[in-house]
C-alpha cells in the first residue's frame, strides 16, 4: 500500500479505498465537469507505462526512495541489494537461454515491483501540475488530459506536448 505523503493524489494503484473504478470515476466527471463549464472539448492522452517496468534506473529509484519515501538504513540496504546484479532468462520445456543481465528494471511480476514502479514515476504529477495537466494514474497506466476552449487550442495542445517532454526527462 502506498500510504507515503509522497505518494501522488492523482494515483489509484495501491491506495486504500482507491481502485480501476476510482481512477475512471474521477477522470469522467472531471471531463463532464469541463464540458459543462462551456469548454468544447477535452483532450485525454492515455500513456500505457508497462514497458518503463523494464527501463527503470535503478540508481535514481534508490535515490527517490530515500529522499522522497523516507527509505533507508537496513531496508534501502535491501533493497539496493535485490535489485543489483539482476540477471534473467527464459525456460521453455527442457530448453532455456541464456542468463542476460538486467541493470534496469524491477519485477512486473512481483509483489514490490509495482510498488516501486509507482514511487519511480511519482513525480509525473507534480509536473503535470507545473503545466495545469490534469492527471490521473492506476499502477503503469495515466490519462492526462485538458480542457478545450474554442480561443486557445493551439495553446493547451502545446501545453501537453510540453508536460509529455518534461515527464520523460523526470523519469531518465
Amino acid at each position: 500500500m502506498c500510504a507515503s505523503d509522497s505518494c501522488s493524489s492523482t494515483q489509484s494503484a495501491y491506495r486504500r479505498h482507491h481502485s480501476t473504478e476510482t481512477a475512471l470515476l474521477h477522470t469522467l466527471d472531471s471531463i463532464y465537469l469541463n464540458t459543462s463549464l462551456t469548454f468544447f472539448a477535452t483532450l485525454l492522452v492515455y500513456l500505457d507505462l508497462s514497458t518503463a517496468f523494464d527501463t527503470i534506473d535503478h540508481h535514481l529509484l534508490l535515490d527517490r526512495l530515500n529522499e522522497s519515501f523516507g527509505v533507508s538504513g537496513t531496508a534501502h540496504s535491501w533493497l539496493r541489494s535485490d535489485l543489483s546484479n539482476r540477471h534473467q532468462s527464459v525456460r521453455a520445456g527442457q530448453s532455456e537461454s541464456p542468463r542476460t543481465h538486467c541493470p534496469t528494471g524491477v519485477p512486473q511480476g512481483s509483489v514490490l515491483g509495482p510498488l516501486l514502479f509507482t514511487c519511480y514515476i511519482s513525480p509525473i504529477s507534480s509536473v503535470a501540475s507545473l503545466f495545469d495537466i490534469s492527471i490521473q494514474q492506476y499502477a503503469d497506466n495515466t490519462q492526462i488530459y485538458i480542457a478545450l476552449t474554442t480561443a486557445d487550442v493551439t495553446a493547451h495542445i502545446t501545453r501537453l506536448l510540453l508536460f509529455v517532454c518534461s515527464t520523460k526527462l523526470v523519469l531518465s
